[in-house]
């Protein structure tokens, strides 16, 4: 029986595009739709779509590896990317590093094992070897969120500076807080560090106070975030404002902010980085710096599919826009 695979051998191109094709669903070259229609013909290829994907064995399928599937950040890319595979024909195989180096050398490896033709990955820190792997001829690897610093790869990703420079701006001049301070992530992480740098750079500029003993590092968890501020907020002086870089370690704050006997934002404004469905339930409501999560997802998947496509293409970069969410904790009216 002819198959997907089949075709797309005859006619020079992945089965993605093949898929494409068949399935009308993206854009795909004049030239290259005519090359795939004619080798449809000439095998005699009968699409069956639902036959299809119903057989799980036959079924296309791209790794997706996650730094933390309890982030909401995560669940979010991770429904764009599954509608846009799914739009594409192909299925997503899920895993899990929680953040840790060896759990995602493991699932790589796992996945280039059983010869998946691509993967999406959050990278967990640094560069690391293995990940070079998958981004080398032949295979396709997609970043999401983090950069790795000299790998070549393919990057969907938020513009944390201009989130970070948000930050800075809103409580500085629209708010006035004249002393702030900064739980951000771990070292090495690329994301944390725009988020981070840009904030104090921006801070710096506008003259307001940022002691060395307000700025703390969080590994992005909850617990996190709690340690870190109430460090802060065991300084000889306490800040007026506080800005955090990921959304779990924004929880963790407002916590330490109340068992503190902080009244947020009275005593303690606070914008956190990464919107969450319950933010806007909170008591106060969490001002955020929103990352446009289903967006990245898609394009991910995309870059994905057309790195399959044309492996040899220079490795690109998209950086997203954020957007500023005004609610109440970082001073503002409902």
């Amino acid at each position: 029986m002819v198959n997907i695979a089949d075709v797309a051998k005859l006619a020079g191109v992945s089965t993605a595009t093949v898929s494409r094709v068949i399935n009308n669903n993206a854009p795909v070259a004049d030239a290259t739709r005519r090359r795939v229609d004619s080798a449809i013909d000439e095998l005699g290829y009968e699409s069956n779509n639902l036959g299809r994907n119903m057989r799980v064995k036959h079924l296309q399928l791209v790794g997706l590896v996650v730094s933390d599937v309890e982030n909401p950040f995560f669940t979010s890319v991770t429904r764009g990317i599954e509608d846009q595979a799914h739009l594409a024909g192909f299925g997503t195989i899920l895993c899990n590093s929680d953040e840790n180096v060896e759990k995602e050398s493991q699932y790589l490896a796992t996945l280039r094992a059983e010869r998946v033709p691509g993967v999406i990955v959050a990278p967990v820190g640094p560069r690391h070897r293995y990940l070079e792997r998958y981004a080398g001829p032949g295979l396709g690897m997609v970043t999401i969120g983090r950069r790795v610093q000299g790998l070549k790869a393919d990057l969907v990703a938020t513009d944390n500076a201009l989130g970070g420079e948000s930050a800075a701006a809103h409580l500085s001049v629209q708010h006035g807080y004249d002393s702030v301070g900064l739980v951000g992530g771990p070292p090495g992480l690329a994301s944390a560090e725009e988020r981070s740098r840009a904030f104090l750079t921006t801070i710096t500029q506008l003259g307001v106070q940022c002691s060395e003993e307000w700025i703390e590092a969080g590994d992005m968890r909850e617990e996190s975030g709690y340690e870190s501020t109430s460090r802060i907020l065991s300084a000889s002086q306490v800040p007026r404002a506080v800005f955090v870089v990921n959304n779990l370690m924004t929880l963790g704050s407002l916590r330490a902010a109340r068992e503190h006997g902080l009244k947020v934002p009275d005593d303690l404004a606070i914008i956190g980085f990464d919107d969450v469905p319950w933010a806007p339930y909170l008591d106060p409501p969490l001002t955020v710096i929103s990352q446009p999560t289903q967006e990245i997802g898609r394009e991910a998947a995309k870059m994905l599919f057309d790195r399959l496509d044309d492996p040899a293409r220079p490795a690109e970069e998209r950086r997203l826009a954020p957007t500023l969410l005004i609610r109440r904790s970082c001073g503002c009216g409902e």
